[in-house]
């Protein structure tokens, strides 16, 4: 009777610890099927399997990129049918990165990322990012961040190989990615609030600050601004256009001012932030 009971007892523990051990394994699962860093390497077919989404080829400046018609905010660099490298900023998703999502705050991971990666700054067409190899791994995550709030706004994934293509590629893209309208269409005719200063990023704010000047024709000295106006379907360029002789109405004068001085606010704090992750 005993020997029963204690059999009866043995097998509720086993049950229980079955359930308990596919519970884990399943939640194992799910955490690498929403973790990017499992599709470097992979096949565009094996993304699509484990995302369940239908990723479609598009060129911009030549580029080739995959994406979901559904899910923009995910971006797939492939070369040879496989993963090289991914950009993403999807809010509100269970993708991330090594655990790093957007809107997590930088702090929360900066104890990790300094045991798990060697930093280095990056300069992407003309932003400061923040670019952290896997010391173990093969692999690098390029992190984009609001310097106000803390927030993660954008992350880049490829593997290290492929470093100096994948960032020349993203370039590339930026530089043409959905600009053919103005980022403050008012700023000519209205005051743009500071809160509305406040929410753009610093490459958002050097174009509204370039575009005041470009309604006007001006010509940039700055070649890579220059080719993102060239590139819109309102700028044409006027030569006989100077700093001298451009007469900005009081609107744009006082905007310009106020995008010169957020800007310069940001800056301010990307430096104090590169301080800091030095420590």
């Amino acid at each position: 009777m005993v020997a029963k009971k204690i059999r009866q007892i043995l097998t509720v523990v086993l049950i229980v610890l079955f359930i308990i051990g596919a519970v884990l394994y399943w939640k194992s699962m799910e955490e690498h099927r929403y973790d990017l860093l499992d599709y470097l390497g992979k096949t565009k077919e094996e993304v699509e399997q484990g995302q369940k989404i239908s990723l479609v080829p598009m060129r911009i400046n030549g580029i080739e990129i995959h994406m979901s018609p559904q899910k923009q905010e995910r971006i797939f660099f492939v070369n040879d049918s496989m993963v090289e490298g991914m950009m993403f900023w999807e809010q509100g998703s269970n993708y991330c990165v090594d655990q790093m999502k957007i809107g997590d705050s930088i702090e929360r991971h900066q104890q990790r990322l300094k045991q798990q990666y060697e930093y280095r700054p990056l300069m992407l067409n003309g932003i400061k990012m923040d670019l952290y190899e896997n010391i173990e791994g093969n692999y690098i995550v390029c992190i984009g961040w609001n310097a106000d709030t803390g927030s993660i706004q954008t992350l880049f994934l490829c593997k290290k190989e492929y470093e100096d293509r994948f960032f020349k590629d993203i370039s590339t893209i930026q530089d043409a990615w959905e600009y053919d309208g103005f980022v403050l269409p008012e700023s000519d005719t209205k005051k743009i609030p500071q809160k509305q200063l406040e929410e753009l990023s610093e490459r958002e704010l050097i174009l509204a600050y370039s575009e005041i000047y470009a309604r006007h024709g001006y010509v940039f000295e700055d070649e890579s601004i220059q080719q993102v106006f060239n590139r819109t379907s309102w700028y044409v360029a006027d030569e006989a256009c100077t700093l001298e002789t451009l007469q900005l109405n009081e609107y744009e004068k006082s905007n310009s001012k106020a995008i010169q001085e957020e800007l310069e606010k940001k800056k301010d704090n990307e430096i104090k932030n590169e301080k800091s992750n030095s420590n």
